[in-house]
């Protein structure tokens, strides 16, 4: 081998030579071209990184716009069908003319835009932009508008002005025009719905909302119509003066007593909405042990003043409002979907309907225990649900949990037995296994859901009926800060005596706002949240008996409650250590520091309570059940005549929409 080397001369004679010549030269070009290689591998891995977060941020906006998209055009849908009756139509005369329908939907896509250059922007200002437009294309699957409008359904009520005998026709595509002593018409609407999302990098997300939209109308001037009681935050039957003083707090929603209400010294009241009482003054009670009957809305005593504020006024004197007199039809609900008989359910109809976990029929002779759902088998042995719900004989304690994305978990527990029912609205499932400690005693994968019928057995919506025939001993969600109701869930649970809340129930996600927030009152409705959840807790017997697993803990609840047993309405013994029917209370020598109801209230009689036994009452109306046009199922409902000049809650048109099916159809 040859070197060259490195010669430091004097005078032209070697001093030093070196054979390394060139080696830190070709060093620190390979390390060059490593830094350099390294650079281009990170520029590549970040530049991906930076797109992927993109994608998917941009997809998420697009997303979020078509389903903002969908509820609004819902809702616009819903607006103008109310808008469309005509106040003075004549009996025999339909309220809203046939054919409204395309014009309806004509509107609102003209309104929100049928193109992406007519897209609405659903974005607040200095937030993410999206935009939606409604897709009226046609579905290459099913070669129909992927938006449409159609009127399917007319019934029409005719009171024989004779007899006052009262009946219904029913007539398909239309209303039938000239009925002689026509009273109601109730319109049920199709709709599918499909709204186009898009972002900043324009990227499309398609979704789509199938389901029923009702408009109930009843003829002439009356002010006279039925409603659900969800329709109140509170509403108290007897309430006599001075009795028991309301708990503060805020407390939104409509509130109505058939009594008087008494407001404390020591509490402060917020009343958001409309406060109503039948009777002509208000109570005011002071520490000093008095209480005064006022017809004014505040009241000073020794240089004292008691003002609730009432930011929509106090009005007294009203007419009253009657309690619903059983609940028979929730527990008939459970096997027909429907709940519209008041006559008791009878063994021989429940072991026609009715099976357990093994596939046995309810026995005919009646069952003490066991919980049952309405299905059948087909001749290949496959299971299909046929009704409304789930019916438990006997005590239990019920768990809800809402899991994943899709299911509701019902688990039910009586002695030894644990039974567990998975309802999944989206694969339209429902699964039912009972096990004995550790041992299955039987399971069944069923096909369908429980789901609401119409009188003609057309589908008006998902829900669930939970019926125990006995006392609900413990109620609640999984725990904690945990979901029990999961979206889309629409369900009422109804027990034919007592019922015990042992911990949270709380939604999946909250369609009102729980606490105020800057601008943002209590009970606002959040913009996106409207899965269609509902939760309805009912007994017509019994008490709701609120007992914490810990003493002095918060506790909510995302329900509407109902307590209308009128059995202790006559005694004298509703007090401080006895817990009456047809109330929600708080079991003894138990405290809640702050009881927040997202829903409301409905009661047959105040409660006296001890002092401290519940610090604070927040009473957050879902302001969905306003005037009763949306509800959870099956729950009871009353008959309102309103005074002129009084406290108006509805008028002579409800509305109302049941979402039946929700889907991405981005790929299609």
């Amino acid at each position: 081998m040859q070197y060259r080397k490195l010669v430091i001369s004097n005078g032209g004679h070697c001093i030093k030579c070196s054979q390394e010549d060139g080696v830190a030269l070709i060093t620190v070009l390979l390390l060059v071209l490593l830094l350099t290689g390294m650079s281009i591998a990170m520029a590549l891995t970040l530049n991906s990184d930076l797109l992927m977060v993109g994608y998917y941020s941009n997809y998420r906006s697009s997303f979020y716009g078509a389903d903002s998209g969908l509820t609004s055009v819902r809702q616009e849908i819903l607006n103008e069908l109310k808008a469309a009756v005509n106040d003075s139509f004549a009996t025999g005369t339909p309220p809203i003319a046939n054919g409204t329908e395309a014009t309806v939907l004509a509107s609102v896509e003209s309104k929100f835009g049928t193109s992406a250059s007519a897209a609405t922007s659903v974005n607040a200002a200095s937030s993410y932009p999206e935009k939606f437009y409604i897709d009226s294309s046609t579905d290459p699957i099913t070669s129909k508008p992927r938006s449409s409008l159609e009127l399917t359904t007319c019934t029409v009520t005719i009171k024989e002005p004779t007899t006052g005998a009262i009946t219904t026709t029913s007539q398909k595509g239309g209303c039938p025009s000239n009925v002689a002593n026509a009273t109601r018409y109730v319109n049920v609407y199709t709709y599918s719905l499909t709204a186009v999302g898009s972002s900043v990098s324009n990227q499309k997300v398609r979704l789509n909302d199938t389901g029923t939209i009702t408009v109930d109308t009843a003829v002439g001037n009356s002010k006279s119509y039925k409603t659900s009681f969800a329709a109140w935050g509170t509403f108290l039957n007897i309430n006599d003066i001075c009795n028991a003083q309301l708990v503060g707090g805020t407390i939104t929603g409509p509130q109505f007593t058939n009594g008087s209400w008494t407001f404390g010294q020591s509490q402060s009241y917020l009343f958001t909405d409309e406060v109503g009482s039948a009777g002509n003054k208000a109570g005011y009670y002071y520490k000093s042990g008095g209480c005064y009957g006022s017809a004014s809305s505040s009241y000073k005593r020794s240089g004292v003043t008691i003002a609730p504020t009432f930011q929509k006024g106090f009005n007294r004197g009203q007419n009253a409002i009657a309690l619903p007199s059983n609940d028979f039809n929730q527990k008939r609900a459970v096997v027909d979907g429907q709940g519209r008989s008041e006559t008791e359910l009878s063994n021989t109809e429940m072991h026609a309907a009715l099976r357990d976990a093994t596939g046995t029929k309810y026995p005919s002779t009646g069952a003490s225990t066991g919980v049952y759902l309405p299905y059948t088998f087909d001749v290949n042995g496959n299971a299909k649900f046929t009704g409304g719900g789930i019916l438990v004989e006997g005590n239990a304690t019920v768990v809800l949990t809402a899991s994943g994305s899709n299911a509701e978990i019902y688990t039910i527990s009586q002695g030894t037995y644990t039974t567990t029912v998975t309802v999944d609205n989206f694969a339209n499932t429902t699964s039912i296994i009972t096990k004995s400690g550790t041992s299955t005693v039987g399971s069944q994968t069923i096909s369908g859901v429980p789901t609401m019928y119409n009188s003609d057995l057309s589908v008006s919506g998902l829900g669930t009926m939970l019926y125990v025939d006995g006392n609900i001993t413990a109620l609640s969600g999984p725990g904690g800060s945990a979901a029990a109701i999961q979206d889309h869930t629409a369900l009422t649970v109804t027990a034919l005596n007592n019922i015990a809340i042992t911990d949270n129930i709380l939604y999946k996600t909250e369609p009102v706002a729980v606490t105020a927030s800057g601008s943002t009152s209590a009970s606002t409705l959040i913009s996106g949240n409207d899965k269609g959840q509902a939760l309805g807790i009912f007994t017509a017997n019994g008490t709701v008996v609120l007992d914490p697993k810990k003493n002095g803990n918060n506790l909510e609840i995302d329900a509407s409650i109902a307590t209308t047993s009128q059995a202790d309405s006559n005694t004298s013994s509703c007090d401080m250590s006895t817990i009456c029917r047809g109330t929600i209370s708080v079991a003894n020598g138990n405290t809640i520091d702050t009881l927040t109801i997202v829903g409301g209230r409905i009661q047959n009689r105040a409660q006296v309570m001890p002092s401290g036994t519940i610090g604070t009452r927040n009473i957050i109306f879902d302001r969905r059940y306003t005037a009763g046009g949306f509800a959870p199922p099956f729950f009871p409902s009353t008959t309102v005549t309103e005074l002129p000049g009084g406290t108006s809650y509805s008028n002579n048109v409800q509305a109302w929409a049941s979402r039946v099916r929700w889907a991405n159809q981005s790929t299609y």
